[in-house]
């Protein structure tokens, strides 16, 4: 299946270290990322995650860097795989969050917009997670 990748863009008034922090807890995907409603056990090492598609065999691998981390969200619905990958860069005392997000081609164009309307509302939820996480 051929995708197309997406990409979108968020700055976060927090540190590198507490956004990745934050981001790197699957638990947490659910406060910010609509398409995580409810996370269940770990299961070997991916998580079962009740989504709008059925339950996702989800797990996070997490590249540290300097100035830069990385983390790619996989999830595994009967038995496709999605994935997204995130970038996170030290920013003008916060961090700027690159959201990559792989489409099949051929979904029809009104999905695709609806997917990264959505994509921006949990990049909008993520940001005021992590400020009010901040401020408590």
């Amino acid at each position: 299946m051929k995708t197309q990748m997406h990409t979108r863009e968020q700055w976060i008034c927090c540190n590198i270290t507490d956004v990745l922090t934050y981001i790197a807890e699957v638990r947490n995907l659910p406060d910010w990322n609509n398409f995580f409603v409810v996370v269940g056990a770990l299961e070997g090492d991916r998580w079962l995650v009740t989504t709008p598609q059925g339950l996702a065999r989800t797990k996070l691998h997490v590249e540290r860097g300097i100035g830069v981390n990385e983390v790619t969200i996989s999830a595994l619905i009967n038995g496709q795989e999605t994935k997204a990958h995130m970038k996170l860069a030290s920013a003008d005392g916060g961090t700027q969050v690159t959201f990559h997000l792989w489409l099949p081609e051929a979904m029809p164009e009104p999905r695709i917009d609806k997917a990264l309307l959505g994509l921006e509302t949990n990049l909008v939820q993520l940001a005021d997670q992590l400020n009010a996480h901040r401020a408590g």
